[in-house]
C-alpha cells in the first residue's frame, strides 16, 4: 500500500487512499471498521455473506476511500491450539466458502493474477525449505522468533485447504472452475 500524506487527527496518524474493486484488498476481518451506514444494507439478505463479500461490495458501490492507522491494536483471540485452527480452517473452507461460493460476491479474489499467486502460495506453503529460509529473514530482520511459527502454520494451512477442497464435492467443482479459467 502506498502511503499517501498523513492526516493528523484527535493524536493519532491517518493516511488516506483509494482502493479499486477491480484490484481490492482482501482485508475482510483483518481490523476493518465499517460506517454503518455504508454497509448496513449489504448485510439484509438471507444468503450467508463473508467479510471480504462485503468490503467488496462497499468498493463496486462507490465507497473506495480508506482511512488506515499503523498504530491501532485490536486483540482479535481466534483459537486456543493450532489444532483447533486446523478445525477452524476445515470449517470456514467447507462450510463457509464452498457451500455458500454460489451466492457470494467473489470479485475480490477474481482479479488479474489471483490464480497464479494462489499456485505460487501453495507452493510456497508446501515446500519447507522456501517459507523456513523467508521466515528465518523476517525473524531476524525483525527480531521476533514467532516468524519461525509461520513455515509450519503455513504447511498446515495449505494442507487443510488441498484436503478439503479433494474430499468435498463441491470442492470438486471449485477445482474445475479454477483450471478452466471460469470465476471462481
Amino acid at each position: 500500500m502506498k502511503k499517501n500524506k498523513p492526516i493528523h487527527e484527535n493524536d493519532e496518524v491517518y493516511y488516506i487512499f483509494n482502493a479499486s474493486p477491480e484490484l481490492p484488498l482482501p482485508w475482510g476481518a483483518n481490523c476493518l471498521i465499517y460506517r454503518s451506514r455504508d454497509v448496513k444494507h449489504f448485510w439484509d439478505r438471507v444468503e450467508y455473506i463473508g467479510d471480504n463479500d462485503i468490503f467488496q461490495m462497499m468498493l463496486e458501490s462507490g465507497k473506495t476511500r480508506i482511512a488506515y492507522n499503523d498504530n491501532l491494536c485490536i486483540y482479535h483471540h481466534t483459537v486456543g491450539t493450532l489444532f483447533d485452527w486446523i478445525g477452524k480452517w476445515k470449517r470456514n473452507m467447507g462450510k463457509h466458502f464452498l457451500a455458500n461460493r454460489p451466492t457470494r460476491n467473489l470479485n475480490w479474489i477474481n482479479v488479474k493474477h489471483f490464480k497464479t499467486k494462489l499456485i505460487f502460495w501453495v507452493i510456497y506453503s508446501i515446500f519447507l525449505p522456501l517459507s523456513l529460509l523467508h521466515a528465518v529473514s523476517l525473524a531476524i530482520k525483525y527480531r521476533n522468533f514467532y516468524w519461525l511459527y509461520h513455515p509450519f502454520v503455513s504447511l498446515a494451512q495449505a494442507l487443510t485447504y488441498i484436503y478439503v477442497v479433494f474430499t468435498n464435492k463441491r470442492g470438486h467443482g471449485l477445482l474445475v472452475d479454477f483450471f478452466s479459467g471460469k470465476k471462481i
